[in-house]
């Protein structure tokens, strides 16, 4: 089945036109590559070609080109599965247009992707973008635009005979020892516990073989200093790395690992060494990497009060609480949705922090000031607290009703409400009798006095 899929594309006329043998593209064609199908349930078609026994790969984000890939292995080609990745994926409005999918391109490969781009544009035909960039194959890639290829999106790749390498990717020539220009690189670290911090380049989403094939929370061990963590959240913002340039012009990570030996990363088209970074908060290195949550951290508390704070899972102290008494998960916020993230509990952007919102407590029972018993609350005068009296004396005190203790007042009066600073501020709770204001105290005026 999947040899006669391919074969009904490898005989769509692409770039093809009469006069085949005299065309400038022969010679730079080489196989076809793939063919690139895009699905809105990832995991869903992933299993229905290993159902029919094809090897499948892991999911890759490819966050320069906005989508997910898994490439499902045949003997004599390959298919390609995207999936949208971000916000402002490319193939969205494909999949808008199609709700179950379908095939989204092809790719051919050829000897010299920079030949290649030449001789399309030569012949009128458009490229989407002026050069190439990596593809999910760690190679050059371009596209071509469908309506001059009748009808069909096709990408052309740098076939494995050609230089990976981009020759727009070049040396600086100052010596590596220079001061760098100001530059500005993704955060990312690694932390040994207990012993030295080192810091590893960025997380190359284009080259997942550079990265850990888990993407699980790990405990940073003595033993494995060479494995990367995880990057920081997207929401804080790059800093100033202090690093050094040493070269210009990449596209990824992998492109910057030949002019240094150093932990590198690519950034703004720059190559630059990735110098250690900022602790937590509190100033201490964290015990683990790679949280989404503090609950992930307990496991690697080792007795202390440990929170995901930036990723981080750091010993909490004076430095991770938050004003409103709640937990620092991340910083560098500007609102609270950009801290959902970070917390399945109610979050909040405070000051630039992003924390959680404590439970509110419970409700304080109510309380009688005058030592008496709580009959009801909600009172406004003590009128409305009579049938809750149950043949007590009852007064309304601050909107609630209370008994009346005997000997409350100072006259021997009876204590009808508090805080009075004049008489006649008592006179709505008198209940008929004759009140008076002693030490603040609403009191009834005893008989003969």
């Amino acid at each position: 089945m999947f040899r006669s899929v391919l074969s009904h594309f490898s005989a769509v006329p692409v770039i093809a036109t009469r006069g085949m043998a005299t065309n400038p593209l022969v010679g730079l064609l080489g196989r076809l590559n793939h063919v690139a199908i895009a699905t809105p349930d990832l995991q869903k078609a992933s299993q229905f070609y290993k159902n029919l026994g094809a090897k499948v790969s892991e999911p890759v984000p490819q966050e320069e080109h906005g989508v997910y890939t898994v490439f499902v292995e045949l003997p004599n080609s390959k298919i390609e599965l995207l999936s949208e990745y971000g916000t402002k994926s490319p193939i969205k409005a494909f999949l808008e247009k199609n709700k179950n999918g379908g095939i989204h391109h092809i790719c051919i490969e050829v000897r010299n992707i920079d030949e290649a781009i030449k001789t399309v544009k030569g012949l009128k035909i458009r490229t989407l973008g002026e050069t190439s960039k990596i593809g999910a194959h760690g190679k050059p890639v371009i596209f071509l635009h469908p309506k001059d290829c009748c009808g069909v999106l096709v990408e052309l790749e740098q076939d494995s005979s050609g230089s990976s390498t981009p020759p727009h990717l070049r040396r600086l020539p100052y010596p590596r020892t220079d001061p760098p220009p100001p530059m500005y690189a993704s955060r990312i670290r690694l932390t040994v516990p207990q012993k030295q911090q080192i810091t590893v380049p960025c997380l190359d989403p284009l080259h997942p073989t550079r990265n850990p094939s888990s993407q699980h929370l790990r405990l940073l061990a003595d033993d494995e200093p060479q494995q990367p963590a995880r990057s920081l959240p997207s929401l804080l913002v790059d800093a100033h790395n202090g690093g050094t340039v040493v070269a210009q012009g990449c596209v990824n990570s992998q492109q910057c690992t030949a002019f240094t030996s150093c932990p590198v990363t690519c950034c703004d088209g720059n190559c630059c060494t990735v110098p250690p970074l900022q602790n937590c908060p509190s100033g201490q290195p964290p015990v683990a990497t790679g949280c989404q949550n503090s609950a992930q951290c307990v496991p690697y508390a080792q007795g202390q009060q440990v929170s995901c704070i930036n990723g981080q899972c750091c010993v909490t102290g004076s430095g991770e609480t938050c004003p409103n008494g709640g937990q620092l998960v991340a910083t560098g916020c500007q609102d609270s949705q950009q801290c959902t993230p970070y917390s399945t509990c109610p979050v909040t952007c405070d000051g630039g922090n992003c924390c959680t919102v404590p439970e509110p407590g419970p409700t304080p029972p109510e309380e009688c000031t005058n030592g008496g018993t709580v009959v009801a609350t909600g009172c406004s005068n003590s009128a409305q607290c009579i049938p809750y009296a149950q043949g007590q004396t009852v007064t309304c005190i601050n909107s609630v009703c209370c008994t009346v203790p005997q000997s409350q007042c100072p006259n021997g009066g009876t204590l009808v409400a508090t805080g009075c600073s004049t008489s006649s501020q008592c006179v709505p709770y008198a209940q008929g009798a004759v009140v008076t204001c002693l030490d603040a105290k609403c009191c009834t005026v005893p008989s003969g006095k």
